[in-house]
């Protein structure tokens, strides 16, 4: 409750925490998307390298 009145007093303050929740919303993105990467990537390599 306290919260939600301490965010609608200072907009600036809500601008901040949208733009730091997008930022780390962003990271976690690249992260599981590196990771989805070099977990799908790493036997396709073996692989590959196996047959040449």
């Amino acid at each position: 409750m306290g919260g939600a009145s301490l965010l609608c007093g200072s907009p600036s303050h809500i601008h901040r925490y949208i733009r730091l929740y997008l930022l780390v919303l962003r990271l976690l993105l690249l992260l599981l998307g590196f990771l989805d990467h070099s977990v799908e990537g790493y036997p396709h390599r073996s692989s590959s390298c196996g047959d040449t």
